[in-house]
């Protein structure tokens, strides 16, 4: 992962008041954005809490500003592939290697063949029951092993959200709902009485 995206608030002051503005670092340059004035209504406080926006839409790929040529726009911001593919690598290390190839499996034959290619911000609670839904018409393992690949995805989009780089996490919508349903076999009935057999017969 590269670091996280920062900034910082500049004041002027004139004669007319403080103007608040932005810098920070997007898509490789720096920007210094006009936020506003004491007379505009504009403080400190929300100076800092419009450049805490401003990161948060940066580090997610969303951040745009009109007087941006064209290139240097980002065509998409972080995918899963990318971002699981860091998290496996900088945790493993701390994983037993049966732990290890268990994670792997879960990503190489399951996770990543559905969203590779999402965006962090795509993944939403329709993806996740559509992961859901797939895997089931798909057959190949159960229910079971479903919700654990689910509780691996619900783990690492944990971190992107730690690292304000999607707004919440699907997998914590209604967590139940995101799961298969394990449906359970009715009890065999046993007629071990003659009572039983009577009525029965």
């Amino acid at each position: 992962m590269g670091r996280p995206a920062s900034g910082s608030i500049w004041e002027r002051t004139t004669a007319a008041g403080v103007t608040y503005s932005a810098r920070f670092k997007a898509y490789g340059r720096r920007r210094t954005v006009r936020l506003g004035s004491t007379q505009e209504g504009w403080d400190r406080r929300r100076a800092e809490e419009e450049l805490a926006f401003i990161l948060g839409q940066v580090r997610r790929g969303h951040w745009r500003n009109e007087d941006m040529p064209a290139e240097e726009v980002p065509e998409q911001a972080i995918t899963f592939h990318e971002f699981a593919s860091d998290w496996y690598d900088e945790r493993r290390a701390e994983w037993a290697p049966a732990t290890q190839a268990a994670y792997l499996a879960e990503l190489r034959d399951h996770l990543l063949p559905f969203f590779a290619d999402f965006r962090l911000g795509e993944i939403d609670v329709a993806a996740v029951d559509q992961y859901r839904a797939f895997k089931l018409s798909e057959a190949r393992i159960g229910p079971a092993y479903i919700n654990t690949t689910i509780a691996k995805l619900g783990t690492i989009l944990d971190l992107a959200l730690e690292r304000e780089l999607i707004e919440r996490n699907p997998v914590r919508v209604n967590p139940r709902a995101r799961r298969v349903r394990r449906v359970r076999k009715a009890r065999p009935i046993y007629l071990d009485r003659a009572e039983q057999i009577t009525a029965l017969i």
